[in-house]
């Protein structure tokens, strides 16, 4: 099941230390090159960041160094005015596959990480990076889902669209292999090391937290910090995706019902929830969908879509401010008001290319058809998001050794922050990392969300990541986090909220709640 086949209407998405066991590396001879070019994006609005632009190239494949090579896409934002000891940071995006050579992510990094020199890049098969596996799949899959098709009629075609950029990238030549966890790490080196750096630090989330772990046990030498937002652990990418959005769920649920404006507009919301999906099995919802500019198509959102559509809006604090409204419109069948949520969108947008996505996960995310049936069974109407992917049968067959799974182990200095409401990665992965890192500094944020920083905690997540990337073995000044302000739903004013309760009406009938 494709994870993000909503991505397209929600614009959600967003010093030393040693080593305890041997690097496990793809080659030790250099074999890379860098160049500067003109930016492969529009910087007009980004003057500010003091932009440098240019191109890695590297093997595409260390192991096998066939005289094949790609170019990987760089931006480096220079400092104006560095400040002492500031020193380079390179900024890890997540997915796997998730696009980073955009404007919105590029002011975002600059944003959080102060008066240093910064470098974004597009990993391997990614975005700008050449080759690009499959960077049209996104539109793609969107025109599919807006045609009025069952739900396996467009699994069906989006799972077309996929096999058929498999075979066009074997055509021309490119090992699918190669775009995984191990070599990505291997380009952070020399990327490293072609930009003049003895040491920088790391800074990433999710997946690119996944990314800076393995960078840490495979290069330690080069990594003087690192911090990582919401990580995943290595070897475990969407290992219990169905379990984890179930108790993002709950949370959010006491969350609504424990905060009075949120209980009091939208009464029963677990209920309303799951009812929701129940009647759209049988009656899927048909919506208009206008985004600024652009001409109105038509969406027809079926159990599934909505349990995706969900799941990703739980990614984000807008998404899950938003949670609370999104369900209530859907239960209701207001075709208008769900056009209108996603038309506007809920927060920052991020792309993801599908085929460097789905080489990553074959490779290195081991999930097993059977773990997802015992999720898929304990949780039957969130089973769409569980992460057994079928398209790993035929993508690439080689997977990754027991060593390249290895958990880290290590000394350097690292700052863990994650959210309490995280859809995908729940305290106990947490708890796995920071085992491998005795002396990591960990901030938890109670009512905070997968992609942090939010809007709400920016500010004193910028100066507490600043603080530690300054001396990272220093004691953590983190008083701020206490003063975070809470979360708030957003509600409608008390008097539209009794008229919106009592007018409504179900086009269609709504199905029993499967909810305890």
């Amino acid at each position: 099941m494709n994870l993000r086949r909503l991505s397209f209407l929600l614009c959600l998405l967003a010093l030393t230390g040693t080593s305890a066991a041997a690097p496990t590396t793809r080659s030790v001879a250099q074999d890379f090159s860098y160049h500067s070019s003109a930016c492969p994006f529009d910087t007009t609005a980004l003057s500010a960041l003091n932009l440098q632009c240019g191109y890695l190239t590297v093997p595409e494949n260390r192991e096998r160094n066939d005289g094949r090579r790609i170019r990987l896409a760089v931006a480096v934002m220079k400092a104006r005015k560095p400040a002492s000891g500031n020193s380079t940071v390179v900024v890890l995006t997540g997915g796997p596959g998730a696009e980073a050579l955009s404007p919105s992510f590029l002011r975002l990094a600059h944003m959080l990480l102060g008066n240093r020199d910064v470098v974004v890049l597009d990993q391997r098969g990614v975005g700008y990076s050449k080759p690009s596996l499959c960077n049209w799949f996104g539109t793609t899959s969107a025109e599919i889902r807006a045609m009025n098709l069952t739900e396996q009629q467009a699994q069906l075609m989006d799972d077309g669209a996929l096999r058929a950029c498999h075979d066009e990238l074997r055509a021309r030549g490119v090992d699918l292999s190669a775009y995984n966890v191990i070599e990505n790490a291997a380009d952070i080196n020399d990327l490293r090391k072609a930009l003049g750096c003895s040491q920088w630090n790391l800074a990433g989330g999710s997946y690119g937290g996944q990314l800076e772990q393995v960078e840490i046990r495979n290069y330690p030498a080069g990594v003087r910090s690192a911090v990582l937002f919401g990580p995943v652990p290595i070897g475990m990418l969407g290992g219990d995706n169905v379990r984890s959005f179930s108790r993002s769920l709950k949370r959010v649920f006491v969350l609504c019902k424990s905060t009075k404006e949120c209980a009091r507009a939208y009464p029963d919301l677990k209920r309303k929830f799951y009812a929701t999906i129940n009647a759209l099995r049988s009656h899927p919802l048909e919506v208009k969908v206008a985004p600024s500019g652009s001409v109105s198509q038509t969406y027809v959102i079926n159990s599934q879509d909505f349990v995706d559509l969900i799941f990703e809006m739980l990614y984000k604090e807008g998404g899950v401010s938003h949670f609370p409204a999104v369900v209530n419109a859907f239960y209701r069948r207001d075709g208008t008001e769900v056009g209108k949520f996603l038309a506007a969108g809920l927060g920052g947008s991020y792309r993801i290319t599908e085929g460097m996505f789905k080489s990553d996960v074959c490779y290195d995310a081991p999930v097993s058809r059977s773990h997802w049936m015992v999720e898929a069974a304990a949780h039957p109407d969130l089973e769409s998001i569980g992460f057994w992917n079928e398209v790993c049968d035929y993508w690439e067959s080689k997977r990754a050794t027991p060593e390249e799974l290895r958990s880290v182990k290590s000394d350097i200095p690292v700052l863990v922050i994650n959210g309490g409401l995280d859809p995908i990665m729940p305290p106990r992965f947490i708890k796995r990392i920071l085992e491998g890192f005795p002396h990591a500094k960990h901030i938890f944020l109670p009512q905070g969300t997968h992609d942090e920083p939010s809007q709400r905690t920016g500010g004193c997540l910028r100066s507490v990541v600043n603080a530690f990337l300054t001396s990272p073995s220093s004691d953590l000044g983190a008083s701020c986090v206490k003063d975070i302000a809470p979360l708030k739903f957003s509600v409608p004013e008390v008097s539209k909220t009794v008229s919106t309760e009592k007018t409504s009406v179900h086009r269609l009938p709504l199905g029993r709640s499967t909810a305890g």
